[in-house]
């Protein structure tokens, strides 16, 4: 009979590798002179910045091969550039002017209440940013008195304008991301058949002993499980039958807290709170060290795992590798679906994942 092993590591890892400072210049194309005010951004990011009164540039950013750079200003004619992290020093654009001819120009005097500028602000704030959970108050305007609305009483239309360019805070994607506010995944869980379950018991190692005096009374009754640490049984090394991996690892003292630990009465100084994500460079001071999942205890439900395996959020994307491989009895098995799994790492890796 065959039997396969099957395990899923899910690897969570942000998109992009490393930090690149991009520098330049924007000028114009006759006169050679800075443009101040010109836009520099990755495309589809957060990525960018405003040129200064020179037309200089710099910002931080996180590039993975060829991505899109958009240069653009009001008064000259937007640019579209494809770089790389190898050319992201010293960068210089050329702008050409843009003639822009007005139409018939109506001045009118119009006032409206307190109450439809507020109305006009949060529909414009909806169009613009969305609507996603969370997205309300981790994106926001925070010049919204440079906008001007013109509403059209006879269509029912609402125009808005900005007197200056619109400052948007975007911690949307830069800061921590609540696994209950993450959508719905991609694939449902199906419920496993009680032989199914007692498959997965054998192929991961429990045996009857875990089962009915640990965990059961932990998930029926809310019982601590009661064990010792010490430990004088046979080592799992020498033995002929199949041990689970953990039996291979002993530890030959007691180690107790001095006072007892109490989460209940000290549960303002405790937590189970877990952080999923990469931890960045802990001597540079950058928001995306607090980019992370967070998770209110260790222990997923199967909808929580499935969540993170179809994550699609912020910087974050996760990769599934199986480490399964056919237990025939036959020599090199074993060895085969390792190198087939560090060749699917190895390529997870390239592609960005960590």
């Amino acid at each position: 009979m065959k039997i396969y092993f099957t395990l899923f590591i899910v690897c969570i890892a942000s998109c992009v590798l490393a930090q690149t400072t991009l520098t330049g210049k924007v000028i114009d194309e006759k006169t050679n002179r800075g443009i101040p005010g010109a836009s520099v951004y990755l495309n589809n990011s957060t990525f960018g910045a405003q040129t200064d009164s020179d037309g200089n540039f710099s910002f931080n950013c996180a590039l993975s091969g060829k991505m899109t750079l958009i240069v653009s200003h009001v008064a000259y004619q937007r640019q579209v550039h494809i770089i790389e992290d190898k050319n992201s020093k010293n960068l210089i654009f050329s702008l050409k002017p843009e003639i822009n001819s007005l139409n018939e120009v109506i001045i009118k005097s119009t006032k409206y209440s307190k109450a439809n500028l507020t109305k006009w602000i949060n529909l414009f704030t909806y169009n613009l940013i969305g609507a996603y959970k969370g997205s309300s108050y981790l994106c926001k305007i925070t010049n919204k008195e440079a906008l001007y609305f013109d509403f059209d009483e006879s269509t029912n239309n609402l125009k808005v304008l900005a007197r200056e360019p619109l400052i948007i805070i975007n911690d949307f994607l830069n800061y921590k991301i609540k696994i209950e506010e993450l959508p719905e995944p991609r694939v449902a869980f199906t419920n496993l058949s009680k032989d199914a379950v007692h498959k997965y018991h054998q192929v991961f190692g429990y045996t009857r002993e875990d089962i009915e005096t640990i965990i059961k009374p932990m998930a029926v009754d809310g019982k601590e499980p009661i064990g010792s640490m010490g430990t004088d049984v046979p080592l799992a090394v020498l033995s002929d039958r199949p041990q689970h991996l953990s039996s291979y690892f002993k530890q030959f003292f007691a180690q107790v807290t001095n006072p007892p630990i109490d989460p209940i009465r000290e549960r303002m100084v405790m937590s189970l709170a877990t952080f999923i994500g990469s931890n960045g460079n802990l001597f540079d001071e950058d928001k995306m060290h607090c980019h992370c999942v967070a998770l209110q205890q260790p222990i997923l439900t199967n909808t929580e795992l499935e969540k993170l395996r179809s994550i699609d959020t912020g910087m974050f994307n996760a990769k599934t590798l199986q480490t399964y491989f056919k237990a025939d009895g036959q020599a090199g098995s074993l060895q085969q679906g390792l190198e087939r799994l560090c060749r699917y790492a190895e390529d997870a890796v390239n592609d960005g994942f960590e």
